[in-house]
């Protein structure tokens, strides 16, 4: 008995000094607790210190399904998009059933310009949980990309039903809103539930500064992109919409930067190349210092190649076909951007500018009604149709199409200078005139001055 007592000490004197030597994270450590933790850096965005407790969770234990999709999601928070599908795949092996994990994958999908692969996930985190407001969203978000705006309206709104207070889901609605075009009313609506919800969610500034330039509210979309900057200084979205806003009001210059900026902190942005083009395209105008139109299509083939179902970057390449007077390429263009987004209406305008040039009156003005039905506030349309109808001799049609360009977008410049030709040649050169001089008034277009100045000129 006494041995076996002195054994049993002995033993017991042994644990209690490899307990006293061992760390205390072998003792006491959990992948919850950790798991736990890094919940609480995700949610204060310090989003690198939730990783690092990430990390511990599956030191502690490699089978820790969420602590793998948490780190995917803190991952696409970074940047991380490979990293965070890697971890959502390891989470899938471990639990093939897990929504979230698909969820997750989709997120960074979705980031990488992978719409096809995001719709595939988010269609099976659906059938795992039709109840996931994130998996709607997320694939309202892929719809987006791939232009199936109708599709993407619909998933934002049965995440709303889910969820009525998670703001990205009115983002996201209002993102396919703006690019259906006749619905900016409800896209503004959308951000401003948004912003009321979350008014730290730098999207909602991005995307209503982009209904805002739809509307012509060009100085109310610069100051939404600088509050988004603001929020989220790495907010590439907004320096493009900041870049489109610039360009509506002649600063060329100040809308390239803007695009540089996006392109140094997303490399795969497509539409920063193409606003660029547009830049570049306004540039060949009147600055000879550089092969602008070349840039232009460079851009607009790298944006292409980055996403080859973006309605715009065939739309810019049709502009740069235009300029170059390569009528032929600039309608195939043209008319690829309109099969892409039908519901779009830049591209019908695109196209009616490119018949005008080629004679085609009729055609210009069915594209032009086209792009009027798609929205009817579409100063630019009138603008087009105006300027059909009077290459075509219908000079008094001519004039209330130019007249319904100004009343609905007033500081237009080009309607002011489509309109002086109109009154030209009904024989009124005073009013003629004015108009002109509007022009050079309120344009920031060095190459519209100079065209007004030369119309003056000329009187």
């Amino acid at each position: 008995m006494m041995k076996f007592n002195s054994l049993r000490l002995i033993l017991s004197i042994l644990f209690v000094c490899l307990f006293i030597t061992l760390p205390a994270c072998f003792i006491f450590d959990s992948p919850n607790a950790h798991i736990k933790k890094g919940g609480e850096y995700y949610d204060k965005n310090e989003f690198e210190l939730a990783i690092k407790e990430y990390d511990r969770a599956i030191e502690v234990s490699p089978s820790a399904v969420y602590a793998y999709i948490n780190r995917a999601f803190a991952y696409n928070q970074t940047g991380k998009y490979d990293s965070a599908i890697a971890d959502c795949n390891r989470a899938i092996e471990l639990d093939p059933k897990n929504a979230l994990a698909y969820v997750a994958r989709a997120s960074a999908y979705n980031e990488l310009g992978q719409f096809e692969n995001a719709l595939a996930d988010c269609n099976k985190a659906i059938s795992l949980d039709p109840k996931s407001a994130q998996a709607y969203i997320n694939r309202a978000w892929a719809n987006n990309g791939l232009s199936y705006f109708d599709l993407a309206i619909e998933d934002c709104t049965r995440a709303i039903e889910i969820d009525p207070n998670l703001a990205i889901a009115y983002v996201n609605r209002a993102w396919a809103y703006n690019e259906k075009g006749r619905y900016v009313d409800q896209a503004i609506a959308d951000c401003n539930k948004a912003i009321k919800l979350d008014p730290k969610l730098p999207l909602s500034y991005t995307n209503r500064a982009w209904a805002y330039i739809q509307t012509g509210r060009y100085d109310e979309a610069i100051a939404d992109c600088n509050t988004a900057l603001e929020l989220d200084p790495s907010m590439a979205m907004a320096y493009v919409n900041r870049a489109w806003a610039n360009m509506e009001i002649g600063k060329h210059d100040d809308a390239i930067a803007d695009c540089n900026k996006a392109i140094e902190i997303n490399p795969d942005l497509a539409m920063a190349y193409v606003t660029r083009a547009w830049a570049y395209n306004e540039k060949e105008a009147y600055d000879d210092t550089r092969d602008y139109l070349k840039l232009a299509k460079e851009d607009c083939n790298f944006a292409i190649e980055l996403n080859p179902r973006l309605a715009m970057a065939y739309n810019q390449r049709a502009w740069s076909y235009y300029i170059q007077k390569i009528y032929n390429l600039a309608v195939v263009d043209a008319t690829k951007a309109i099969e892409l987004s039908p519901e779009v209406a830049l591209p019908y305008v695109t196209r009616a500018n490119t018949y005008i040039e080629l004679r085609e009156f009729d055609l210009a003005i069915d594209d032009c009604n086209t792009a009027l039905e798609l929205n009817p506030e579409y100063a630019t349309a009138y603008n087009t149709r105006a300027r059909a109808n009077y290459e075509a001799g219908k000079y008094e049609i001519a004039l209330v199409d130019s007249n319904k360009a100004i009343e609905i977008e007033p500081h237009l410049a080009l309607s002011y200078l489509t309109r002086g030709l109109i009154y030209n040649k009904l024989g009124n050169k005073s009013m003629a005139k004015d108009d002109w001089e509007t022009v050079i008034e309120i344009s920031n277009d060095p190459e519209l001055i100079r065209t007004a100045k030369l119309y003056i000129s000329q009187l």
